[in-house]
């Protein structure tokens, strides 16, 4: 067994750690997507309790998301009932060019 010392250490450089099946797994950070991604996953765990009656109320939705993503996009409906995702920018100019052509 490593110490949390040892354990740190070999974290910070990204070193392998061989498991006792022979396996390595990298002990590097996960990226925001990926934390967003077990987010994501966890949500749909906790939702699935919370509709059997297992939990009370699910604390997943408070949790910080972490960054990499842009908030700053609008969502329109496009025609064909898909949400299409642009900048503030263009949809301003969207929204203007679809008043002065009325």
């Amino acid at each position: 067994m490593l110490s949390e010392e040892e354990a740190k250490r070999r974290k910070r450089s990204g070193a392998k750690i061989k498991l006792v099946d022979g396996r390595y797994v990298q002990l590097t950070p996960a990226s925001a997507r990926t934390k967003r991604k077990y987010l994501a996953n966890l949500n749909g765990i906790m939702r699935r309790a919370l509709k059997v009656g297992a939990i009370a109320s699910n604390p997943v939705p408070l949790v910080e998301r972490p960054g990499g993503r842009k908030s700053n996009r609008k969502s329109l409906k496009s025609g064909v009932g898909r949400t299409v995702s642009m900048a503030p920018e263009v949809a301003r100019a969207l929204a203007e060019h679809s008043q002065r052509s009325r």
